[in-house]
């Protein structure tokens, strides 16, 4: 048997590994919330470059799609493109889905929604190089309101027409 003294010295060792081990993982936490940070960040700006904001001419912008668009990906563009339309002044919106490999189950309607509220801000929306994933999609979907929009086959067959 150990004497008392072994006991303390024992103990207080005991204590300086649980000391160690909490700061260990207080430190793994804060690097964690970092990391959390940053990702956020990050998708926030791919997600950014994914759909930008392009003004063309007066009146008329340009956002090309790339990626797959899930529900609230495309409900977060719709609120970023409300607020660029809102204040550019954009009458036309053309919504470029050539880098669009899929539309998730929920796009469609979350695309439609984008498209009607840009229309109620008075913006008319256009679509574009819809492949034949993306067209599958939304033709499956059941969506009526679809056939409020306007299409074209490609930006550059719409370019060309609007420039003639």
């Amino acid at each position: 048997m150990g004497s008392p003294g072994d006991d303390v010295d024992e103990l207080a060792r005991l204590r300086a590994e649980l000391d160690a081990t909490r700061a260990e993982r207080d430190a793994a936490r804060e690097q964690l919330g970092y990391a959390q940070d940053l990702i956020a960040s990050q998708q926030l700006m791919i997600e950014e470059l994914g759909a930008p904001f392009i003004p063309v001419s007066d009146g008329l912008a340009i956002v090309p799609l790339v990626g797959p668009f899930e529900r609230a990906r495309l409900e977060r563009l719709g609120a970023q493109l409300s607020e660029a339309v809102t204040a550019s002044g954009t009458r036309t919106v053309v919504l470029d889905l050539t880098g669009v490999g899929v539309l998730e189950p929920g796009g469609e309607a979350a695309l439609v929604n984008c498209a009607r509220t840009l229309d109620l801000l008075g913006a008319r929306t256009i679509f574009t190089g819809i492949g034949p994933e993306v067209a599958r999609a939304l033709a499956d979907s059941e969506e009526p309101a679809l056939d409020d929009f306007e299409y074209r086959r490609s930006l550059r067959r719409l370019l060309e027409v609007r420039t003639r």
